[in-house]
């Protein structure tokens, strides 16, 4: 179970590094210490702010990941209307970033079901053990019967037709 700031903890905290800080300490005992460590907030928005301040102070190289976006259909009647910049920018909650950030032993969690029997489901917690092109090698640690079992990881197709665009939308990347 994660540990929680008690309020006297909360009032010693002054800004959002501090919280990093005394949340997660030093990152030297691995993933599983990592796994009991949380913070939550409400926005999108912010979960990415913390997100990169907490990659920014995790030891390792940095890999970008971009996605790749397309309209597959051929119903739109000019597709030269909707560029691939502009695609890129189309930020969505259902969605993985389009540009996704990572670091070996960084702990990701799965954003949708890949396959249950092997227990990669939607908030599966898994840190990242090597970065491909192409590929995520992971291991599970939060599947109890499962815990320490290593899975790849690939890029997935996310399509958004149920949404406020006029035509739909496939966005490839990594669903972490």
């Amino acid at each position: 179970m994660p540990s929680s700031l008690t309020l006297v903890e909360i009032q010693r905290v002054s800004s959002l590094p501090d919280l990093i800080d005394h949340v997660y300490g030093t990152f030297e005992y691995g993933a599983t210490h990592l796994i009991e460590k949380t913070i939550l907030t409400p926005l999108n928005n912010d979960v990415i702010k913390v997100n990169n301040m907490v990659l920014d102070v995790f030891p390792g190289e940095v890999m970008e990941y971009f996605s790749f976006d397309a309209i597959p259909s051929s119903k739109v009647d000019n597709k030269s209307l909707y560029p691939t910049d502009f695609l890129n920018t189309i930020d969505d909650a259902t969605m993985p970033l389009h540009k996704l950030q990572l670091k070996i032993r960084c702990t990701v969690i799965l954003l949708q079901n890949l396959n249950t029997l092997q227990g990669l489901c939607n908030g599966t917690m898994l840190p990242v053990d090597s970065l491909f092109p192409t590929m995520l090698q992971a291991t599970i640690v939060s599947q109890g019967n499962l815990y320490g079992e290593v899975h790849l990881l690939p890029r997935i197709a996310v399509y958004l037709s149920q949404s406020r665009l006029p035509f739909r939308f496939k966005h490839l990347q990594f669903s972490v």
